[in-house]
């Protein structure tokens, strides 16, 4: 005689229902789920001689399909999916932070998607939880996929551009360093700009004006080329050539300091004055815009750089002005 019950615990894989029990015998078991979820289940045993009650308790049934624990899709690539996708659901169209987006398959995985980027597609929460692992439709998949390859054949073609426009202005480059090179040349006869002066001249056009290289050009030509008959000094071609750069600069801070053009005059007369003696134009320079800070006129400074015949003499004399007018000030 059967035992009226029997209590077992076996992997419930899928829906096996033969099952080795009471010695050797088969026996078929058949199963009623007794609760939601796997709390158990209320099954009846088939003894051959009538269905008994049994009560088994199964263990988790392995995952399959969609189911199966996979790699999660890296970071930077749902980043670029979603930047790609403007943060915004392809299926219904909301965007964050309305509400929480993921990263999709457009082929599910397990119907063999992949992980690459033309597979996946933004979508949110609801939206993705509604399609489980249902395929989204051959066309919506082609027309992505489709706006993926224009966008990068955009891109493609805009970095051609770039590249082509950036041709043209090394080339525009060249050519007018070639024309400036021979504006320079001109004036030098008898001798033509290196290598370096190329290279030199090449800077100058990535950071002034060619209106104001070749203004600087004929500035630094008519001051400081000397020549030997017909052709200027090897010495002079140098010097003037070293001086384009700083008559630009120079240039420069006279259209913002208008007075500072009347005193590189006055430091050049007294150059001139104190030639063959000690001269330090820099400290010239400092002592004419003090005193002309402190009011001391440019008619003023320029008979005391011409009466000037020693550089203490201009010293003191600059000194004493400038002392006198704080004096005056104070009082």
């Amino acid at each position: 005689m059967l035992p009226s019950t029997k209590t077992i615990s076996l992997a419930l894989v899928w829906n096996i229902f033969d099952v080795k029990c009471c010695g050797d015998k088969t026996v078929k078991l058949r199963s009623r789920l007794v609760s939601g979820g796997h709390s158990g289940y209320h099954d009846f045993l088939d003894s051959g001689a009538g269905w008994l009650p049994l009560t088994v308790t199964p263990t988790e049934p392995p995952l399959r399909g969609a189911q199966m624990k996979r790699k999660s899709i890296p970071k930077s690539i749902r980043f670029e999916v979603l930047k790609r996708d403007s943060f915004k659901c392809q299926y219904c169209g909301r965007s964050a932070p309305e509400v929480l987006l993921q990263v999709d398959h457009m082929e599910p995985v397990a119907k063999g998607g992949s992980d690459e980027v033309v597979n996946l597609i933004t979508s949110c929460f609801d939206c993705n939880s509604g399609k489980s692992d249902r395929r989204i439709s051959d066309h919506s998949v082609i027309e992505k996929q489709k706006l993926q390859i224009d966008e990068l054949q955009e891109r493609r073609e805009q970095l051609e551009m770039m590249l082509a426009w950036r041709n043209g202005l090394q080339d525009l480059t060249t050519e007018t360093v070639d024309r400036l090179a021979e504006y320079w040349d001109s004036k030098t006869p008898g001798f033509k700009l290196n290598d370096q002066g190329r290279a030199e001249l090449r800077k100058m056009i990535a950071k002034y004006q060619v209106s104001e290289i070749a203004e600087a050009m004929d500035t630094a030509a008519d001051k400081y080329l000397q020549f030997d008959k017909r052709f200027p000094t090897h010495p002079s071609v140098n010097s003037s050539w070293a001086m384009v750069v700083k008559i630009i600069e120079t240039t420069r801070e006279c259209a913002k300091k208008p007075e500072l053009k009347d005193l590189l005059t006055c430091r050049a007369i007294l150059r001139r004055r104190l030639e063959g003696r000690y001269f330090d134009g820099p400290t010239a320079l400092r002592w004419l815009d003090a005193a002309y800070s402190w009011g001391i006129s440019i008619e003023t400074l320029r008979a005391v750089v011409f009466d000037a015949r020693s550089w203490s003499k201009f010293s003191d004399e600059i000194s004493a002005l400038i002392r006198m007018k704080k004096e005056q000030d104070a009082q």
